[in-house]
C-alpha cells in the first residue's frame, strides 16, 4: 500500500463510521436494566447508562428520534439526581463520562456544531447533572503535582482517567454557563479554576507517561481503551495547545508500542490486568483491537459501543507510519522490544482506604525505579513476551500491576492461537472476575522463555500451576522426551516442565484447548518458540529442541535456546536471572528501547519511526 492510499485509508475513518451509525438508523432505546443494591454498595448502573448515552448519540447524529432521546438523556441524569450514590460508585457513571461530555460539544444549545437536536430540558438536567459530579468529585480526585507527579492516583488507572477527564470536560462545560460558573465546588474552586487545574495536571500527566513507560495496566486489552477513550476526548477539546499536543503524542506513542508487537489486531506480549478465562484464553473482546480495527479500516460489523462512538467522532487519526507497521507486519522482519513499566508502590506511603467518588483509594507508585523490564520479542508469526521482574513479595506491587499478569506466545493464523502459564484463582473481586496476585516471575531472550510460579511469602493466595495450549490455530500436542510440541500456521513450540512431570487437567465448558496441569506446583517450565522458516520442517524442530542444553540441579535452572542464548534461572528465588552470563537489568537507560520507538529514561522526548523516517515527540515542549 502507498503512502497515498494509507492517508485515504486514514481519511476514510468518517464515511466508515457513518456507515456503522447509520446501520442503526430507527432503532429503537432499549434499556440494559439496573442492578439494584449491588454488593451493598449502590445501584450498578454502568450498562444502563451506556444502553442511554450510545442510542442519544446516534439519535442525535442521524437527527432522528430527536424528543425519545432528549427524554431518555433527561431520565438518566434525574436517576443520578436522585440517586446521588449511584453517581459517586465508581464502577458506574463515570464510565459513560467521555459520551456526556461529546453530548454537550455537539449538541448543547449554545455553541456546538448541531443546534436544536437536544431539548433544552435535556440540556439544563446534563448541567444539573455535571454540578452534581464536578462539586464533589474534582477536589476528590485531586488535581494537585508538585508533590505527586501525577504518580499517586485514586483509584485504578483507568477509573482515574474517566473520573479526571469528566471532572475537565464538565468543568469546561460549566465555566461558561450563567448560573454555574461563579458556584464553588466542595473544598473551593470554580468550575474555570478546576478546568485550569485539570488542564495543568494533565499535560504534566502525559508528560510523565512518556518518561516512565506509558500506561501502569499494562497492554491491558479491555481497561486501556477506556483509558484511551478519555484522552480522545482531550485531544478533541483542549483549549490550550500544549495540552492538546501533548494529548496527541501520547495516542501516537500508544499506537506505535501496539503496531510492532501486534498480529491481525491482537497485541502480543506481557500484559497486566487479564482476568482469567475467556479475556485470557481469547483474541476475542480486545476492545483496544476493536479500536485499531475502526482506524485501519478493517471492517467489524454491528452497533459502535461508547469506546466506538468516542472514536468515530473524534478527530484524532492513526499516523501513516503506525498504520504501516500495524498494516505489513512481515516487514518489520524479528525484532526485540524493551520498556520499562511502572509497578512497584511508594515506599512509605500508605494507601487510605476510599469510598464513594474514589472508591479504591489513593494507589502510589515509585517514580525512580518501576520494577518491571517488559521484554517482546515480535516476528511476523508469532509475538512472545513477558514481564521481567525481581522476586519481590506482593507488598511491593501496586494492585494494578501484581493483578492477573499474563506472558506467553500469540500466534499468527486464529485470533485464540496462544500459549500461556497460569495459576489457577481462588478468589473473584465484585465483578465476579477471577482474579490471582504476583504470580508468576522469568526470564526471556528471544524465543526461549522460562517462568515459575512464585514461591510462598511471594505470590498471592492462587491454586496449583499450569500451562494452556489453545485448540484454535494449534495441532494437537505431540509429547516427546518430557516435551510437549504444538505447530501452529507460521511457528513451531515447545513446552517442558523442568522437574515433575505433568498431567492433562480436564478443560471446563466454553473452553477450546488443553491445560497442561504441573506435577511440582513450583517447577520452572521452559517454552521455546521458533518460525517454521527457520526449520525445513516440524520433525527437524523437534529435534533440534530435544537436544537443547537443560540442566537444573540445586534449584538452579540452565538452558541453551535455539538462538543460542544462554539463560539462567534460580528456582529458589535467591537471585535474579541471567542472560549469556549477565544478570538482567531491570533499569536500563531507555525507556523505549525497539526499532520503532525509542527513548531515554525520563527523558521526555521520543522517536519513532523506520526506513529512516523517524520523528520526534517532545513532550517537554510547551
Amino acid at each position: 500500500m502507498t503512502e497515498d492510499e494509507l492517508k485515504c485509508l486514514r481519511d476514510g475513518l468518517e464515511a466508515r463510521m457513518m456507515k456503522r451509525i447509520r446501520a442503526g438508523r430507527g432503532k429503537p432505546l432499549v434499556r440494559a436494566e439496573i442492578e439494584y443494591d449491588w454488593h451493598g454498595r449502590a445501584n450498578f448502573t454502568r450498562r444502563y447508562a451506556a444502553s442511554i448515552v450510545t442510542f442519544v448519540m446516534r439519535s442525535f447524529m442521524l437527527d432522528e428520534q430527536l424528543e425519545e432521546a432528549s427524554n431518555a438523556l433527561e431520565e438518566l441524569c434525574q436517576h443520578y439526581l436522585d440517586n446521588p450514590e449511584d453517581m459517586y460508585e465508581s464502577h458506574s457513571f463515570h464510565w459513560s463520562g467521555a459520551l456526556y461530555c461529546r453530548l454537550w460539544e455537539f449538541f448543547s444549545p449554545k455553541r456546538s456544531k448541531l443546534p436544536g437536536r437536544m431539548s433544552d430540558a435535556a440540556h439544563a438536567k446534563l448541567l444539573e447533572l455535571m454540578w452534581a459530579w464536578l462539586a464533589k468529585a474534582s477536589n476528590a480526585l485531586n488535581p494537585e503535582i508538585d508533590d505527586s507527579r501525577t504518580w499517586r492516583m485514586p483509584n485504578s488507572e483507568n477509573h482515574h482517567a474517566m473520573g479526571t477527564v469528566t471532572c475537565w470536560g464538565f468543568a469546561r462545560a460549566l465555566k461558561e454557563q450563567d448560573g454555574y460558573a461563579w458556584r464553588k465546588c466542595e473544598g473551593g474552586g470554580s468550575p474555570e479554576a478546576h478546568f485550569d487545574a485539570w488542564t495543568r495536571y494533565f499535560k504534566e500527566y502525559f508528560r510523565q507517561r512518556s518518561m516512565k513507560g506509558l500506561n501502569v495496566e499494562i497492554a491491558s486489552k479491555g481497561y486501556n481503551s477506556h483509558t484511551l477513550q478519555m484522552w480522545l476526548n482531550v485531544f478533541d477539546f483542549a483549549e490550550d495547545d500544549t495540552l492538546r499536543n501533548r494529548a496527541q503524542y501520547y495516542l501516537d506513542l500508544y499506537w506505535a508500542t501496539w503496531a510492532e508487537e501486534q498480529i491481525e489486531c491482537v497485541r502480543g506480549g506481557a500484559k497486566t490486568r487479564i482476568y482469567q478465562g475467556p479475556a485470557s484464553r481469547t483474541g476475542a473482546g480486545d476492545s483496544i483491537g476493536s479500536m485499531a480495527k475502526l482506524y485501519l479500516g478493517i471492517e467489524e460489523s454491528g452497533a459502535l459501543s461508547s469506546v466506538g462512538l468516542t472514536v468515530a467522532t473524534s478527530n484524532y487519526r492513526m499516523p501513516l507510519d503506525v498504520m504501516k507497521m500495524a498494516l505489513y507486519p512481515e516487514g518489520r522482519g524479528d525484532r526485540e522490544i524493551t520498556q520499562r513499566c511502572q509497578g512497584l508502590a511508594e515506599r512509605g506511603y500508605v494507601k487510605k482506604p476510599g469510598k464513594g467518588v474514589v472508591h479504591f483509594g489513593v494507589t502510589a507508585y515509585r517514580t525512580d525505579f518501576g520494577g518491571f523490564l517488559r521484554y517482546t520479542y515480535s516476528t511476523p508469526d508469532f509475538v512472545m513476551g513477558t514481564l521481567m521482574l525481581q522476586a519481590r513479595p506482593r507488598e511491593d506491587w501496586t494492585g494494578a500491576a501484581q493483578q492477573n499478569r499474563w506472558q506467553g506466545v500469540t500466534f499468527r493464523g486464529h485470533q485464540d492461537a496462544l500459549i500461556f502459564p497460569e495459576c489457577m484463582p481462588i478468589d473473584t473481586n465484585s465483578l465476579g472476575k477471577q482474579v490471582t496476585m504476583n504470580q508468576h516471575w522469568s526470564v526471556q531472550k528471544k524465543g526461549s522463555l522460562i517462568f515459575q510460579k512464585l514461591g510462598p511469602g511471594l505470590g498471592g493466595e492462587m491454586g496449583n500451576s499450569r500451562v494452556w495450549l489453545s485448540e484454535p490455530g494449534l495441532s494437537h500436542p505431540l509429547e516427546e522426551d518430557g516435551w510437549v510440541f504444538v505447530e501452529a500456521e507460521g511457528a513451531y513450540a515447545a513446552v517442558r516442565p523442568v522437574s515433575g512431570g505433568y498431567s492433562w487437567d480436564a478443560t471446563g465448558e466454553g473452553e477450546k484447548g488443553h491445560w497442561l496441569q504441573l506435577g511440582d506446583d513450583l517447577a520452572p517450565v521452559v517454552l521455546e518458540v521458533a518460525r517454521k522458516r527457520d526449520h525445513p520442517d516440524f520433525s527437524t524442530f523437534r529435534k533440534a529442541v530435544r537436544v537443547c542444553p537443560l540442566r537444573f540441579e540445586n534449584s538452579v535452572l540452565t538452558f541453551c535456546g535455539l538462538s543460542g542464548d544462554r539463560l539462567t534461572f534460580y528456582a529458589d528465588f535467591s537471585q535474579s536471572p541471567a542472560i549469556n552470563g549477565e544478570s538482567v537489568n531491570f533499569g536500563p537507560t531507555k525507556v523505549f528501547d525497539s526499532p520503532f520507538v525509542l527513548s531515554e529514561w525520563d527523558s521526555g522526548v521520543v522517536e519513532i519511526g523506520s526506513d529512516g523516517k523517524r520523528r520526534t515527540l517532545d513532550f517537554n515542549a510547551e
